[in-house]
Parts: structure tokens; C-alpha cells; sequence
């Protein structure tokens, strides 16, 4: 539902272009189309888009704002998060120019150019009740709505860029290994398993913090690291609960907006992996699609990292998984070794993959390698004189596994993207 008018909401010597959208899972404002922003069924911002910069709000209250720029020949996004003072400005910009909205309607100050076709009272009684949750979030009580979030959740490291919209459970907290040498996400955060009764309790208070907002998220993610690595039995009573408290797939819940299914990443260094039957059961509870943090083809490259897995055990992960209808998401690392292990980076890479039963239905993520000052990875490359890739040399490394990929698919060929781990936020 939509409804489009000219009223003088910037300044009143000037009428702007305001465009409000009515979705099933989201409020939209536009005016005069350089300026956008999205917010949540409970009226919570999501994200805003101002003169070509993205602005977008964590759960927590963080935002980053993304902007794109030119390097030489290469474009570049570029990144920010938010002072606290810019934070709070815009939130409270954004804030004022939606009340200044609801003034404009309230008081009939507009003209209607468009609008769909239900009667136009209805149109601008829901707008207005749209209007109002919006500005019910102002900058203190999106504040406290962080609270309330950061009481119900443990840090969420990261997701696949196709999970950023996923309502995240987290069965696990932090990582089971948390020893690969590159990894920043879970330093500092113990591992642990909730129990059934607190999962429960968990999930309640994600239903209840979340409300109609839910209708935003699209796929349930079951977080943190690795949670999949659980024993099937223990796993089937989580997904169990999940299975009672969402609508999945067609399971016959109808007062919640549906999700297609259960995501989660996945390691390969257990000793016992899991099993065709295994993939099988926890497909029918719901487990769409698993992610495996592969990194590379290469063993001698996996040791240099510190991950503690072979490649023939993530190519039969993968296949035990693919033959039990669970979809999988492979994560390659560009630039991972630097100098050193740039060809055997890429041509063991495009040989592994040529040994997974791959298809349309899966990924093949490139995530451009972060090596931050402190982390092991960081002082090893640096002790053995290693030079890491220039951007220049990473898109070299792109172009080159991309090519190999596809040249291992006649037809059925993985959706392959990148992953730029900076742009996560949740």
C-alpha cells in the first residue's frame, strides 16, 4: 500500500516529493528520492539512504554508514561506524522530519498525486498509525530497546551476507574452537550450550522483543559458531522447539509470518561428522542450508591458518550433506597466505570444489582476507616476511578462482559472491 504526495516538509518555501510504503514487513519514507529510509513493523529505523550514503542501524543501536568511492580504477566501498554524537544526530534528524510529517497530515497541509487503489481514508489512517510507532523510537528509547536486546543476545559475530535479514537463535555462544589465527569474532567469549529450558526461555524473549518486526526476517539462523557440530540427538530437540514456536516452511503456524527454513554454520573437524541419515533427519526438522568456513583448498595453506580440518573432510562434509537435501554455502578466503600461497591457494581451491556435488541451489562466498594488528595470523605473516596481497592482486586472485569455479560446471553452477565480512551488522 502506498501513498504519494507533495507537501513542504524541509522547509515550508518548498514542496518536497514524499513517497510512504506500506509492506507487510516494513514502513518506507522517501522524499524527494535522494533521501530514504526503512523502518521495522514496531517502527524501529532499519536503514536510511542520504545523498548516496547507506546508513544502516544495528539491534543495538550502532550505525554504520557505507559510501562508495573510486581508487584509481578500482571501486571501493568505504565504511564507517558512527560516533556517538553522529549517531545521535541523525537518529534525531531523522526523527524531527517524520514529525514534521505527521504535522503535515494531521493538518491536511499536502496534495495527493498517487496512491493505491483502497479508499484514501484507510490509506491515511494506517499511515498515520505507521507514523506514530515511528516516532514512539526516539533516540532514548532506541537506547533502551539496545538494553533489551543486548539482555536477550550474546554478540553476534557474523553471518552470510544471504542471513543479514535471518532472525538469529543462538543455541551455542561464541565458537567451540576459536583458534583459528585470522578469527577476531568470539576472542574473549566463552563457549557454552544452553540447555533446553533456557533455549526455550531464550526463544520466548526473541518472540516477544521482536513482535510484528518479525515479518522483517525471512530465515532463522542457528547461531553462534558452529552449532551445528552438536550431537543430531541433542541438535533435534532445539530444532524441535523451533519447529513449535515459528511458522517453517509449511508447518502449519499461520499467526506468525513464515520463514523458509534453518541456516547455521557448520565445521569439519570433529571426529565423528555427521552422516547422510544425520543431514537427512535434521532436513526434515527444517535445516535448509549449512555454511563451512572452507577458507581454501590447500592443507599446507589450513595449517598456516590453524584450522584444525583437512580439505577431503570439508569435501565430504559437503557431500554427505548435499545427498541428504541440505543445501551448503562453501566460504573461500581471497588473499589468504599472502604472497606465499597465492597459486597453490587458487589452483588447490578450484580442484576441491571440482570434487563437490555442488549445484544452483548453493553458494561459493569470496571473502577478501582481514588481517588485523594483534591476531596470530597478523604476526606470523609478518615474522615470515610474507607480503600480503594488494588490492590490485586480490582482484587478480577473484578473477582467477571465479574462472576456475565455472570451469568445473557445465550447467547447475553454485551462486558465487563476495562476502565482505566488514559490511556485517546485525
Amino acid at each position: 500500500m502506498f501513498f504519494e504526495i507533495k507537501a513542504p516538509l524541509l522547509s515550508p518555501e518548498k514542496e518536497d516529493l514524499i513517497f510512504i510504503n506500506l509492506k507487510k514487513q516494513a514502513i518506507s519514507i522517501s522524499i524527494n528520492i535522494q533521501t530514504a529510509y526503512t523502518f521495522d513493523l514496531k517502527g524501529r529505523l532499519f536503514t536510511a539512504f542520504i545523498d548516496g550514503h547507506t546508513y544502516r542501524r544495528s539491534m543495538d543501536n550502532r550505525v554504520m554508514e557505507i559510501w562508495s568511492a573510486k581508487i584509481g580504477d578500482l571501486k571501493h566501498r568505504n565504511r564507517l561506524w558512527l560516533s556517538a554524537g553522529k549517531k545521535k544526530a541523525l537518529l534525531d534528524k531523522i526523527h524531527t522530519e517524520t514529525a514534521r510529517l505527521q504535522n503535515l497530515l494531521s493538518n491536511g497541509n499536502f496534495q495527493v498525486l498517487s496512491h493505491s487503489p483502497e479508499p484514501l481514508s484507510w490509506i491515511q489512517i494506517s499511515v498515520e498509525e505507521a507514523i506514530q510507532k515511528i516516532l514512539y523510537y526516539d533516540y532514548e528509547r532506541l537506547e533502551a530497546d539496545a538494553q533489551k536486546f543486548r539482555a536477550i543476545y550474546q554478540p553476534v559475530g557474523i553471518l552470510p551476507p544471504d542471513m543479514y535479514l535471518a532472525l538469529v537463535v543462538q543455541v551455542t555462544e561464541s565458537c567451540s574452537y576459536n583458534q583459528c589465527n585470522f578469527c577476531y569474532f568470539y576472542k574473549g567469549q566463552p563457549y557454552r550450550v544452553k540447555s533446553l529450558s533456557e533455549f526455550q526461555t531464550h526463544v520466548q524473549k526473541i518472540k516477544e522483543y521482536f513482535g510484528e518486526a518479525l515479518a522483517l526476517r525471512k530465515h532463522i539462523f542457528m547461531g553462534e559458531a558452529n552449532a551445528l557440530d552438536l550431537p543430531t540427538e541433542q541438535l533435534q530437540d532445539y530444532f524441535e522447539i523451533l519447529q513449535k514456536e515459528f511458522p517453517i516452511g509449511n508447518n502449519g503456524h499461520s499467526d506468525l509470518p513464515a520463514f523458509d527454513g534453518i541456516y547455521s554454520f557448520m565445521s569439519a573437524f570433529h571426529k565423528k561428522l555427521k552422516t547422510v541419515k544425520e543431514f537427512a533427519q535434521l532436513h526434515e526438522l527444517g535445516l535448509k542450508r549449512i555454511y563451512i568456513g572452507m577458507e581454501t583448498g590447500s592443507n599446507e595453506l589450513l595449517r598456516f591458518l590453524n584450522k584444525p580440518s583437512s580439505v577431503e573432510r570439508v569435501i565430504q562434509v559437503v557431500n554427505h550433506a548435499k545427498e541428504g537435501n541440505v543445501h551448503v554455502g562453501i566460504i573461500i578466503l581471497l588473499g589468504a597466505g599472502g604472497d606465499k600461497f597465492y597459486q597453490p591457494h587458487v589452483q588447490q581451491t578450484v580442484e576441491a570444489i571440482k570434487h563437490m556435488a555442488l549445484d544452483k541451489y548453493d553458494f561459493i562466498y569470496l571473502s577478501p582476507m582481514v588481517s588485523l594488528p594483534g591476531t596470530a595470523y597478523h604476526e606470523k605473516v609478518h615474522a615470515e616476511n610474507i607480503h600480503p596481497l594488494s588490492p590490485e592482486q586480490i582482484e587478480q586472485q577473484k578473477s582467477e578462482l571465479i574462472k576456475g569455479i565455472e570451469s568445473n560446471f557445465q550447467e547447475n553452477m553454485p551462486k558465487i559472491a563476495l562476502y565482505d565480512i566488514n559490511q556485517f551488522i546485525y
